[in-house]
């Protein structure tokens, strides 16, 4: 299975916090390949930086994921994609689910509840282990 995972899903993988033992008993559990936004790797860092988690310890995670590209296609998706309604989506929130859906992913690991609502209102099922 392919399982599309957004920074607040990964930084529990670098971070202990709500949810980090419960994500890591899903992933043993399912073996999903992770994929994300390359985006991703710029917000994992700053996650490192703000909690003093090792560059090393946020590359070993990276290679971990399948990264893609941002292209022009997505960036004009995401510019488009419609939030759940009443809810509103950030840029990079949006670029994460754009990312997502122009692959064809139809599960994502998300934490961040405007992008789960906003996944789940696109069709996307969203795995967020408590």
């Amino acid at each position: 299975m392919r399982a599309y995972a957004d920074t607040s899903a990964l930084a529990k993988l670098l971070k202990d916090e709500d949810g980090s033992a419960a994500l890591q008993r899903w992933l043993v559990a399912e073996e999903p390949e992770l994929v994300s936004s390359v985006l991703v790797r710029t917000e994992l860092h700053r996650v490192g930086l703000a909690y003093g988690v090792p560059r090393p310890d946020v590359a070993a995670l990276l290679r971990e994921v399948d990264l893609l590209r941002l292209t022009d296609a997505v960036l004009e998706q995401a510019e488009r994609v419609p939030a759940a309604p009443g809810r509103t989506l950030g840029a990079l929130d949006a670029i994460h689910l754009a990312s997502a859906q122009r692959v064809g992913l139809t599960t994502m690991v998300v934490y961040d509840q405007q992008l789960a609502d906003a996944a789940v209102h696109h069709g996307v099922t969203v795995v967020a282990p408590r």
